[in-house]
């Protein structure tokens, strides 16, 4: 065979290898670029001007269940894609508990999410919520409620207070036993704007008798 020849070959040759060299960094590139834009379409989705990331809110479901301050992680796309997870968890709200735990929640069941203040103390979120509620602006069941999911700390500090939320028919039919527990209401909050401990807000009974005398 002549010189030439093999200088063709040779060519050729090194020729194929440069193109399948070149065909396999193209498609490692391909690959880092499609894990990126998964990693980015998977990636929770925020609404600017909405809620941030890891912003603290209180989760009220459609069946009147309460959730309080879960942690907003994120709301997840529906046509996002995790390998082997089902499809029914696509879409879903992903927060997590003050202990750390991971919580994901169909969106359809969310009626609403409520921001809580950064810095808010149990006892300052209890007050703010018993100002609106002495404006018109919160149902006294919604604090109840909120109490028993134990989005105010502790209950057992608060003991006096189910005075209160058990005497509505009578405030609802005697305008000066409602006067007297909305001003012993009004006292409540003070103290617990104060951080009174749990000895101080006893001495707040509700009662007539005791509101009368105060």
């Amino acid at each position: 065979m002549d010189a030439p020849n093999w200088v063709v070959i040779l060519v050729a040759i090194f020729g194929i290898a440069a193109a399948v060299l070149l065909m396999m960094v193209l498609s490692d590139v391909y690959r880092a670029l499609k894990r990126r834009l998964a990693t980015d379409k998977n990636d929770p989705l925020f609404v600017p001007g909405f809620f941030d990331r890891d912003e603290v809110v209180n989760v009220h479901l459609r069946d009147h269940t309460l959730m309080p301050r879960l942690r907003l992680l994120g709301f997840r796309r529906k046509n996002a894609h995790i390998e082997d997870a089902p499809p029914q968890l696509m879409g879903m709200v992903a927060f997590q508990t003050e202990d750390g735990r991971r919580v994901l929640i169909d969106p359809n069941a969310i009626k609403m999410l409520e921001a809580v203040p950064a810095h808010a103390t149990p006892a300052q979120l209890l007050a703010d919520d018993l100002e609106r509620h002495l404006a018109g602006k919160l149902k006294l069941d919604a604090i109840k409620q909120r109490m028993q999911a134990g989005g105010y700390g502790e209950r057992s500090q608060y003991a006096a207070l189910p005075h209160y939320f058990d005497d509505a028919d009578i405030r609802a039919r005697d305008a000066g036993y409602k006067a007297m527990q909305q001003h012993a209401l009004r006292r409540y909050i003070g103290l617990l704007r104060a951080q009174a401990d749990a000895a101080q807000l006893g001495s707040i009974s509700f009662l007539e008798k005791g509101e009368r005398s105060a």
